[in-house]
C-alpha cells in the first residue's frame, strides 16, 4: 500500500535542522517555497541583544536569532613559583664582648624588625684571635658568609671574596658616603684595607685603628705636670715621663706594650722609617734599617730598660686590679700610646677611678707626626653564593655599614663610625651627659684625616709576616734579651728575605 507523503511530513521526517537536505527535497518535488528556520546561538559577551537576519540560501531564507548571553568567565592567572627560603646567614661576628657586643645586639634588634624574613646564625669569633681563626676556616673551606677582616686577609683571600662594585648601587649604597682610606689617601696603597685597585670587597664597618695617646688627668694633676698641648715635643714628653714615674707607689710615666701596629710602627714612622722602601706592591725591601727607624726603636725600648719610665714586662701583671689587667685602666700609668679609637671601651673599664683624656701626639725631631690608621669592613664571601644566602648577606652587611647602625657605634664609642654623616656629627664629637668620656674627641678625627697617614702595607702573606716575624722578633728586645738596634736590623733582614720568598712562589 502506497503511503501519501505531504510536504510537511517530509520536513518532519528529514528534520527541521537539516537545512540542506530539506531544500533539496523541496526542489525535487518541483516546488519553489520560502522556508523560515529559527535557531539560537549563544556566545559570551558582556551585554544582551537580539539580531535578526534574512539569509537567502537558494530561495530558502534562514531566520537566525542570535542571543548574546552574559556569562561568568573563570580567569586563570599563572603565578610564579615561590622561591625556597634562603638558608640562615652564617655571620661570623667578633664584636662578641663588652660594649661592642651590646652595640651589635641593639643593631641586630633593629635589623630584625626591618627584615624579619632574613635569618642568620651568629658565630662569635675571639676578639684577639679572630684573624687566626678565620684564616684557618678559609683554608679549610668552612668560613662563613659574612665576617670582619683586615686588609692583610683581604689580599690573602681575594679569590674567595665577593666584589661589591655592581651590587652596592642596587641597595642604594654609595661608597662616597663613607670614610674610606683608599679614597682619602689614594696615593698611599699602604692604607688600602677594603678595596684593591678600585674593586671593593667590603662594606666599611669601622676604623679599626687610629694611633694616638691617652693620658690620666688625675695623675698629671697630682704630679704637677701640665696637661699635654700641641706644642709638646719628644723632649717635653720625656721630661713629663720622668716626673710621672714613681716605682714605689707604683706608677709609671708610660706603658710600653709589645704592640707593633699602633705603638712601634707609629714611632718608627714619625722618625722617617717605613715598613718597606717601596711605595706600592710588591713590597720587596724592608725599611726598618734606616738610622731614624733604629733611633726610634731604641728610644722606645729604653723607656723600659734604661730610663725606667715604663714597667718591665715581668711586672705588668702586678700593676692591675681585680678584673682589670690593663695597668693604664687600673690607674698606674700616666700616658699610653696605642689606638685611641675605642674610648667607650676604656670608659667601661676605668669607670670612676680617674678621668682620662686624649692628648696631641708629641712632635718628633723632624716636626712631622705620622699616624697609623687601619680600617675594617664586612666582607661577603663567595661561600654565600654556593649556599644561596648571598642576597640576604649583602643586605645585612650594608645595614651594618649604614648610618642607622653607625649612630649606635658613635653613641657607645667602641670604635670610630665609618659614615661621613656620623663621624662629623655631634653624636660622635661632643661629650655625652652622664658619661666620663674624653672631651678631646676631635683629636681622633684629626689623626684619622691627617695628611701623614701610615698604613700596615697589607699584602698576600701579611698575616704570617705580622704575627710570626715582626711580633716574634721584637719580643726579644721588649723583654730585654736583645739590644734594640740588633733586633731591628735583624727584623729588616728577615722581612726582606720573606718578601723576596713570596715573589719566588
Amino acid at each position: 500500500m502506497r503511503t501519501h507523503m505531504t510536504r510537511r511530513t517530509m520536513i518532519r521526517a528529514m528534520g527541521v535542522g537539516s537545512l540542506g537536505v530539506s531544500a533539496l527535497a523541496l526542489a525535487a518535488c518541483g516546488e519553489s517555497q520560502v522556508v523560515t528556520v529559527e535557531k539560537i546561538v549563544e556566545r559570551e559577551v558582556p551585554s544582551e541583544r537580539v539580531v535578526v537576519k534574512e539569509v537567502p540560501v537558494d530561495r530558502v531564507v534562514e531566520k537566525v536569532v542570535e542571543k548574546e548571553v552574559p556569562v561568568q568567565v573563570e580567569v586563570v592567572r599563572e603565578v610564579a613559583p615561590q622561591k625556597a627560603p634562603a638558608p640562615p646567614i652564617r655571620f661570623m661576628n667578633y664584636w662578641s664582648r663588652g660594649n661592642r657586643w651590646e652595640t651589635m645586639q641593639r643593631g641586630l634588634e633593629i635589623f630584625d624588625k626591618k627584615h624579619p624574613e632574613i635569618q642568620y646564625d651568629l658565630e662569635p669569633l675571639p676578639p684577639r684571635f679572630y684573624q687566626e681563626k678565620s684564616a684557618i676556616m678559609f683554608a679549610a673551606g668552612t668560613v662563613g658568609d659574612l665576617l670582619v677582616m683586615n686588609g692583610g686577609q683581604m689580599f690573602q683571600f681575594e679569590g674567595n671574596l665577593l666584589p661589591l662594585n655592581d651590587i652596592a648601587p642596587k641597595l642604594g649604597v654609595n661608597f662616597n658616603d663613607y670614610v674610606v682610606l683608599e679614597d682619602i689617601h689614594a696615593e698611599r696603597p699602604s692604607v688600602w684595607t677594603i678595596a684593591i685597585g678600585g674593586t671593593y670587597y667590603a662594606f666599611p664597618f669601622m676604623i679599626g685603628s687610629v694611633g694616638g695617646w691617652y693620658y690620666n688627668v688625675d695623675m698629671f694633676d697630682e704630679a704637677g705636670v701640665g696637661h699635654p698641648t700641641a706644642d709638646w715635643t719628644h723632649d717635653t714628653q720625656d721630661d713629663a715621663l720622668m716626673q710621672l714615674t714613681d716605682a714605689e707607689k707604683p706608677q709609671f710615666g708610660t706603658w710600653n706594650r709589645n704592640n707593633t701596629e699602633v705603638q712601634m710602627f707609629e714611632r718608627i714612622a714619625e722618625m722617617g722609617g717605613k715598613h718597606f722602601r717601596e711605595v706600592d706592591r710588591p713590597y720587596v725591601h724592608a725599611g726598618f734599617d734606616t738610622d731614624g727607624s733604629v733611633a726610634a726603636f731604641e728610644r722606645w725600648m729604653n723607656f723600659i730598660h734604661v730610663d725606667g719610665v715604663s714597667p718591665p714586662p715581668a711586672e705588668i701583671a702586678s700593676l692591675g686590679l681585680e678584673g682589670v689587667s690593663n695597668p693604664f685602666m687600673a690607674g698606674r700609668i700616666g700616658m699610653v700610646a696605642g689606638g685611641i679609637h675605642t674610648p667607650g671601651n676604656y670608659e667601661a673599664t676605668i669607670k670612676d677611678r680617674f678621668t682620662f683624656e686624649i692628648m696631641p701626639t708629641p712632635k718628633p725631631p723632624g716636626g712631622d707626626n705620622w699616624h697609623i690608621n687601619n680600617q675594617l669592613g664586612h666582607f661577603v664571601t663567595r661561600y654565600s653564593q654556593h649556599r644561596g644566602s648571598e642576597e640576604n648577606t649583602v643586605i645585612l652587611a650594608a645595614f651594618l655599614s649604614g648610618s642607622e647602625f653607625q649612630s649606635l657605634v658613635s653613641t657607645w664609642r667602641g670604635a670610630v663610625p665609618t659614615t661621613k654623616e656620623v663621624i662629623n656629627s655631634d653624636d660622635w664629637l661632643k661629650p655625652i651627659a652622664g658619661r666620663r668620656l674624653p672631651n678631646n674627641m676631635h683629636i681622633i678625627n684629626d689623626n684619622l684625616f691627617a695628611p701623614n697617614v701610615y698604613g700596615n702595607h697589607c699584602f698576600d702573606g701579611w698575616s704570617e709576616w705580622f704575627w710570626n716575624i715582626v711580633s716574634a722578633e721584637t719580643e726579644n728586645a721588649w723583654i730585654g734579651e736583645k739590644p734594640p738596634a740588633d733586633t731591628l736590623l735583624d727584623l729588616a733582614r728577615s722581612t726582606t728575605d720573606y718578601a723576596q720568598s713570596l715573589l719566588e712562589t
